[in-house]
This record gives C-alpha cells, structure tokens and sequence, in this order.
C-alpha cells in the first residue's frame, strides 16, 4: 500500500520533470524517501535475523543446561535414594528370612 503511494508520488514528480528534462523537486524527494526506506528496511532484515540467530544460540545453551540439570538431579536423586533402597532391602531380607524360618 506505502510501495504504491509512493510509486505515485514517483510517478507524478517524473511527469513533471520530463517536460521540462529534469526531475522536479517532488521526484527528487520521493526517490530519496525510497531509497532511504529500502535502505532502513534492509538493515531492519538483516538486524531481525542476526536477532533471530542470538536467540536460536541462547535457547540451545538453555536446552543444554537444563539437560545437564536434569542429568545431576538423577544422579543425585539416586545417590540420595540408595541408603533408602539398601535400608528397604534390609528389611525385606529380615521378612522373607523370618517368614522362611
């Protein structure tokens, strides 16, 4: 919609300055608004993707460590656990020999 008021303007600076061989000051200033907007767009592309990267590289980092979180609290969830499985086996044992004598 901005692409075809501005080829409008454009358009209607050309007319004018092609009567008289040159581009009016109407031309002249709706072909710098293009360029300086296609100029600012491009940069805003470009910034948008090396953004894009910057999260893409943060969220992999984030994945990594909470894996390694996850890895340390079975570990260590584990480690914790096994005086509790060696007490129940203890008991278990102590049953079973009970019950068999």
């Amino acid at each position: 919609m901005a692409g075809s008021a501005l080829k409008g303007l454009m358009g209607s600076g050309q007319q004018d300055g092609d009567r008289d061989g040159e581009q009016s000051p109407l031309g002249m200033a709706s072909t710098a608004l293009g360029a300086a907007l296609k100029e600012t767009l491009t940069r805003l592309v470009n910034t948008l993707r090396e953004l894009l990267q910057t999260v893409k590289g943060l969220l992999q980092t984030v994945v990594a460590l909470l894996r390694l979180v996850l890895v340390a609290l079975r570990e260590g969830a584990m480690t914790a656990l096994s005086p509790i499985g060696n007490v129940v086996g203890g008991l278990v044992d102590k049953v079973t020999g009970a019950a068999a004598a």
